[in-house]
């Protein structure tokens, strides 16, 4: 049983399961009798039924005014966690209400999802999930403290669900590591949850007797992680939470919290007059980098003003962080295996998208993007001397890079860029010229999630800025439309599209680039809309305003030929088609060679063009060549190298290789299934290829299931039940998206996909 110490429950002995769950507090001790009467209570409890659906199974834990119960729902046949009210005085009962009130109305993947709330038998009870797993404070009890990386992913979560909090207008006000719930999934390690968030500040409009509640909820709270203004009990703010999170880190890292006392009284003291030892000599290490330091030690400065301005500017330094711990990581072990791996081995990479907060791990990392971090991230390896690269100078050489299609070099510059930014203004417009060109990185790498994250920040910061008219906003609008696009929001990505066209018509000359910028964006619209004639129309013109703008020898130029073969290949005018492939082909070839990612988008189009004419073998190499490219420039689980698998399937179908159709096409379902769920159209559509082909080698049974399977999708899928959530939502990516909104190409390789398996059907017949 839990027991009390300084009004604090004691954290709980380490169990295989430990619910996550609002845990409400109280700060009046019960009499031994009314112990005595609640235990024997609460032990007669297990094997009942609570309110007729929940059979309550084990005891958890008991609280001085709750007990926390694992119980299985009897309808859905689940596992919940179930807390109870066991406190009588109308206090608990009011803090339990308004805690219940707080949790139920947030919807969010790193905070705890409340299933029900009711009273039985005249008391309150709270139904939440049930995971297995171990709170931090569990973690840090075992390890003493946690490395740096491990660190920064878990935080980067915990921000992510706070700052969709504040969003809310909701402060946490309060939270400790027991209230952060860490565990594995299949996609994730260490996927945190925050499981409590108290009485909220945006309650308090209920009443002044609510606000006393909510003061002595946090009084009651543990002063270790209370901001200054909290002790003083003055009007809080976000810089509130970023003082508590900044706390919660530094123990992590650390192995205690930044100021110790041998009572509440005298902690609140230090937390209001003591400065904390500085994180890397409390460690007693070197090995936290310095960086990760001064992200530390900001968020937890005594004067709320020269603290992070937002949750969310917290957030976006450890992501910067964090992307970089995780290309060293990988460096480091290429060099640690590369004298005794394959190197056919070493080429794959694996992208993967984990919560709101993403973690980018990219294989084989290129030695040119692992040097710049090195500067800020590894100790001891500070450059010498007086010059120090700025912050224009990486974002310079990262949009350098992102167009040369080096995009593991551009997201380390454009990462150093933002560390460069740390001294600017929170509206810099500087910050969010670096945000948006790490978006658009974010959207060719098929992260959406996170493509929309640094937009949609860029986006605030512009409007803010220079007003909601400006060029710079337009430029946002536009990359943001297109992300929408390519999840499937037609409504949304068109309103982004259209509203960033009239501002650039308004402020610029019909035949300038960022008009054409526009067209382009307009015809994905148009393609999506299945408006082919527009689409092309809008095309067109781009492509007429671009070669006058810029030249024929430019990358820009090179996608817009790539994204009009499409249309003319939809349309069957295959000749143009081709001739518009190879125009591109041959720009892309001479200025950067044949390794740049969106050579393999007009070697598609070409090898689709092959396979029509007859020309297996040509169209075999031309689809090998395009899965090169993009598995070395996007990573082996890309949805983008899904897709050319699908097409090579349906061309060893054609000719008769079965087997390796099966297995290429069961690769493209794993792949697609990761990116986007089975319900997903483009998923749909592949496993229907897999049903024909299982059929053709007999496995009819199998066939049988599949069939079955994808009419329950598609049912799913009419239900608006389309794909995955959030995280880890990778859609169909329609085109190129460059720095600073240069072009958008509306390629589809599932549309050509799809009528190369129609063209394969015909010849068949």
């Amino acid at each position: 049983m839990a027991t009390e110490k300084n009004n604090e429950p004691a954290e709980l002995e380490e169990h295989e399961a430990v619910p996550n769950t609002v845990t409400p507090h109280s700060s009046d001790e019960p009499s031994s009798a009314n112990k005595s009467m609640k235990d024997e209570m609460e032990d007669t409890l297990v094997g009942t039924t609570v309110v007729g659906r929940y059979e309550v199974q084990q005891c958890l834990s008991k609280q001085q005014s709750s007990s926390l119960y694992k119980a299985r729902h009897l309808l859905m046949d689940r596992a919940v966690a179930i807390r109870l009210l066991t406190a009588t005085d109308i206090q608990s009962l009011k803090r339990f209400q308004v805690e219940a009130k707080v949790a139920s109305s947030l919807n969010h993947p790193n905070i705890i999802t409340v299933l029900d709330f009711g009273v039985s038998n005249g008391r309150p009870y709270l139904v939440t999930d049930y995971i297995e797993g171990k709170t931090l404070a569990d973690l840090l009890k075992q390890h003493g403290k946690l490395p740096y990386a491990r660190t920064l992913d878990i935080f980067s979560q915990v921000c992510d669900a706070v700052t969709y909090a504040h969003k809310q207008d909701l402060l946490i006000r309060c939270l400790k590591p027991s209230q952060i719930f860490v565990y594995d999934t299949p996609d994730y390690k260490d996927f945190a949850k925050v499981v409590d968030f108290g009485i909220s500040e945006r309650f308090l409009e209920d009443g002044e007797e609510v606000r006393n509640l909510a003061n002595k909820s946090v009084l009651n709270g543990d002063p270790h992680y209370l901001s200054p203004e909290s002790v003083l009990s003055v009007k809080l703010d976000a810089k509130s939470d970023v003082f508590t999170i900044g706390c919660l880190m530094y123990e992590t890292l650390v192995g205690r919290p930044p100021n110790e006392g041998k009572s509440a009284h005298e902690v609140m003291h230090r937390q209001l007059t003591k400065v904390p030892q500085a994180v890397r000599e409390a460690s007693g290490g070197t090995e936290i980098p310095e960086a990760v330091e001064r992200v530390v030690m900001r968020a937890i400065e005594k004067d709320p003003d020269q603290r992070y301005p937002s949750m969310e500017a917290l957030w976006t330094d450890i992501e910067v962080l964090k992307h970089g711990a995780d290309q060293l990581k990988r460096s480091q072990r290429k060099k640690a295996t590369s004298a005794q791996t394959d190197p056919a081995v070493t080429r794959k990479r694996t992208l993967r998208v984990l919560g709101l907060s993403v973690s980018l791990f990219l294989g084989v990392v290129l030695g040119l993007a692992i040097e710049p971090l090195k500067e800020s991230l590894l100790p001891g390896q500070q450059k010498k001397g007086p010059e120090r690269t700025s912050w224009q100078e990486f974002n310079q050489k990262g949009e350098e890079a992102f167009h040369r299609g080096d995009y593991h070099e551009a997201e380390a510059l454009f990462g150093q860029a933002l560390a460069k930014s740390g001294g600017f203004e929170p509206d810099d417009p500087r910050i969010a010229e670096t945000l948006n060109n790490l978006g658009n990185l974010y959207f060719n790498l098929d992260l959406y999630p996170e493509a929309e994250n640094a937009i949609k920040r860029a986006l605030a910061i512009r409007e803010k800025s220079g007003g909601a008219n400006n060029l710079s906003v337009a430029d946002s609008l536009n990359d943001l439309g297109m992300i929408y696009l390519t999840e499937g929001k037609i409504p949304e990505a068109k309103k982004f599209i259209q509203r960033s066209l009239s501002i650039r018509e308004k402020a610029l000359k019909p035949d300038d680039e960022d008009i054409a910028s526009s067209m382009q964006a307009m015809a994905s619209i148009y393609h999506k809309e299945g408006k082919l004639k527009d689409s092309m129309a809008a095309l067109k013109r781009a492509l007429y305003i671009r070669k006058r703008a810029l030249g024929t020898q430019h990358l820009d130029v090179a996608t817009t030929y790539n994204s009009l073969g499409i249309q003319h290949q939809m349309a069957g005018e295959n000749a143009e088609a081709r001739q518009c492939y190879e125009h591109a082909k041959q720009i892309i070839e001479e200025l950067y060679g044949d390794s740049h990612p969106a050579m393999a988008d007009a070697l598609v189009g070409i090898a689709t063009l092959d396979f029509v004419e007859g020309n297996t073998n040509r169209s075999e190499q031309e689809f090998n060549k395009a899965l090169e490219v993009r598995e070395t420039a996007l990573g082996d689980e890309s949805f983008r190298v899904a897709e050319v698998l699908s097409c090579l399937a349906i061309l060893k179908e054609q000719t008769g290789k079965l087997k390796e159709a099966e297995a290429l096409l069961r690769r493209a379902i794993a792949i697609d299934e990761q990116a986007v769920g089975f319900n997903n159209p483009e998923s749909l559509r592949v496993n229907n290829n897999l049903v024909r082909i299982l059929k053709k080698l007999g496995k009819r049974d199998e066939a049988k299931r599949l069939e079955k399977k994808i009419v329950q999708g598609k049912k799913a899928a009419a239900m608006g039940l389309t794909g995955k959530t959030a995280q880890g939502n990778r859609n169909l990516h329609n085109g190129k998206d460059l720095p600073n909104s240069k072009g958008v190409s509306p390629s589809s390789d599932s549309a050509r996909d799809k009528k190369l398996a129609e063209e394969g059907s015909a010849s068949e017949e």
